[in-house]
């Protein structure tokens, strides 16, 4: 009976063949002829190999670390700093080879499937070929598995190695703690043997300092005797210096004076603005000043009018200070006639009053102020504003503690023996002086009227209206301008000083008129040579007809509309033309320049003092300042 099976082929055993390890060579599934199966000797040698290597895995990856050394930094470190670069190369070679265990895990993977790989990485029984692959071939499998099983070794030596180095670490760190500590302490100590060397010292010095001056105090009395007589030697020279030195600066002060005003008489032919005061200082004056000379007010129309000064500044000082910097006091108002007997407009007016009245208490050095021409902080000063039509008020406006400035200059009047009068010459342009005719001779200490005292020429059309004092708000501040100074008489003379403040016709309003004249180029070199530049015919033709509240508003508008203008913007640099846009004089060449005067200014051909127009454009130049004093000095 035939038995059901499978008949295998005869096996032939023979000394001369070697065993083959069933490897699957080819492209098929190993079932057909033709089969190609790898020599076991090649999987064999692979696997010794493998054991040699893994048997000195230790000494491998010792020399790769010197491979990975040699490639790195070689510098020598501290202790901590080489543990960590050590740290470092086991990384870096432990991050390399898992790179390669991945590639050649997936390489086996492909061939022996994934359970035969990790069946071979947990107990070491070779896998066997159970798939095909076109891509890898059963030797590159082996080669990737052995190769593999090396990688994972030398990776946990690496580990073992990295665990090592890290106790290492953490030892050296302890030691470094311990070695900073142990420093501190030293140095914690060092300190406080030098603190108490120090204070050991301090003690000694002290004690050696206490023992001197025992010492000296036997002596004590005589010594201070001696201070003091040195003391008062030493006041007595200093206050013979400073006498010496006060009436050097008295007699230069006053040939500087006889200096300049004989200067002005040679290059001007005396043409300066005078204004003249007479009577008793102990009253305020008001006085018109024209070309021809003073006019006064009537005496009766005075009457009052310092009591309102002095009720005006006692209501600002009940006011806060923070508060009253935007106040002022209007204590009179006064209405002058369009044309006096003379035909002439009043140009000017000066008011002069006690300087008691406004800085009650004791005064400074007044006379080594005016010396210095220095200048005297005042709680108050006085100006003037013009109403409507013809009238005008006298303000008393704050300054102490404000953003006004509060400075004001001190002048000395020096005496004319020849006309008895004392005289006070301001440096102003034109320069002006004021003249006082005292009620009595310098020589007589008498404070009584003559018996005849000298007037000038009543003044009959004006009016002087007192108003209540108050106080009225005036957040503005830019059209209160101040043009006043102190005048100093000789201490012989007996008279008070006094606080004298001008007002000036360039705070009048007015319309401008003129037409200018045509300007090509080469406009502004005309500033610095005879009496200026023209005002150009196109701005002239904007300015015409315009109402101005005052001679500064005028002077803005016309930089304004010359900055405006495409042709003449083209002489001035671009800082100027942006403080010209703002309203604002531009800058001349630094040659040009005198002192502090720095920019160009507006010149009146026919001076207000001698009737001129004050908003007539034709009657305007463009001058530099050097040129500016230069027509002045001139007498043009």
């Amino acid at each position: 009976m035939q038995r059901n099976g499978i008949t295998l082929p005869p096996i032939v055993v023979r000394p001369d063949k070697q065993d083959e390890y069933l490897h699957y060579l080819g492209a098929g599934d190993g079932s057909g002829p033709g089969i190609n199966f790898a020599p076991l000797g090649e999987i064999l040698d692979m696997e010794s190999i493998y054991k040699d290597t893994s048997r000195n895995i230790a000494q491998v990856i010792e020399n790769e670390l010197a491979e990975v050394r040699a490639a790195g930094d070689q510098s020598v470190l501290p202790p901590l700093d080489a543990l960590a670069r050590e740290m470092q190369f086991r990384d870096s070679l432990i991050a390399r080879k898992f790179g390669a265990l991945l590639v050649a895990k997936d390489v086996a993977i492909e061939r022996f499937g994934h359970a035969q790989v990790e069946t071979f990485f947990n107990g070491g029984r070779l896998p066997q070929v159970n798939r095909r692959s076109a891509s890898v071939s059963v030797r590159q499998a082996y080669s990737a598995l052995f190769n593999a099983k090396l990688l994972v070794e030398g990776i946990g030596v690496l580990n073992s190695q990295s665990a090592t180095v890290k106790g290492m670490i953490a030892v050296v760190q302890a030691q470094e703690a311990e070695r900073i500590a142990q420093e501190q302490a030293r140095l914690a100590a060092e300190y406080a043997r030098q603190v108490a060397q120090e204070q050991a010292r301090v003690a000694q010095e002290q004690a050696r300092r206490q023992a001197e001056e025992l010492a000296r105090q036997a002596a004590a009395d005589e010594i201070r005797r001696l201070e003091e007589e040195q003391a008062r030697l030493a006041a007595e020279a200093l206050e013979r210096k400073r006498a010496e030195e006060q009436a050097a600066l008295e007699a230069e002060a006053e040939a500087r004076r006889v200096a300049e005003e004989k200067r002005w008489q040679d290059t001007s032919g005396g043409h300066s603005s005078l204004l003249r005061f007479q009577g008793n200082t102990s009253h305020a004056q008001l006085v018109f000043a024209t070309s021809a000379g003073a006019v006064a007010i009537a005496d009766n129309l005075m009457a009052g009018f310092a009591a309102s000064i002095r009720a005006a500044v006692a209501g600002l000082s009940e006011v806060a200070a923070g508060a009253a910097s935007g106040l002022m006091v209007g204590v009179s108002a006064f209405v002058y006639s369009p044309v006096l007997g003379n035909g002439e407009l009043p140009e000017r007016f000066l008011l002069s009053l006690p300087l008691a009245d406004l800085l009650p208490g004791q005064l400074p050095d007044l006379d080594r102020l005016a010396s210095e021409r220095a200048r005297l902080n005042l709680p108050v000063r006085l100006s003037a504003r013009p109403l409507t039509g013809s009238l005008a008020e006298l303000l008393v406006v704050p300054v102490a503690g404000t953003k006004r400035p509060s400075g004001v200059r001190v002048v000395a009047a020096g005496f004319n023996a020849g006309n008895n009068t004392y005289s006070a010459t301001l440096n102003d342009i034109p320069p002006t002086t004021a003249v006082w005719t005292p009620a009595v001779t310098p020589a007589d200490s008498s404070t009584l009227f003559p018996i005849e005292n000298p007037s000038p020429p009543r003044y009959i059309g004006g009016n002087l209206v007192p108003i209540e004092g108050r106080i009225d708000a005036h957040p503005g501040r830019g059209s209160i301008r101040f043009d006043d100074f102190i005048l100093v008489f000789p201490s012989e003379s007996g008279l008070p000083p006094q606080y004298v403040m001008f007002r000036d016709r360039r705070n009048d309003p007015g319309v401008a008129s003129g037409h200018g004249a045509p300007v090509a180029g080469g406009w502004l070199e005309a500033a610095t040579q005879g009496e200026g530049a023209a005002i150009p015919s196109k701005i002239a033709d904007q300015l015409r007809g315009k109402n101005f509240k005052d001679f500064r508003a005028f002077r803005e508008t016309f930089w304004k509309a010359v900055a405006a203008d495409a042709e003449l913007a083209m002489s001035f640099d671009p800082g100027s033309l942006s403080a010209m846009s703002k309203g604002r004089s531009p800058y001349v060449k630094a040659g040009d320049r005198v002192g502090k005067r720095v920019k160009f200014e507006l010149h009146h051909v026919s001076s207000l003092s001698d009737g001129g127009q004050l908003y007539d454009i034709d009657n305007l130049r463009l001058l530099t300042p050097k040129q500016h004093l230069a027509v002045h000095k001139g007498g043009e």
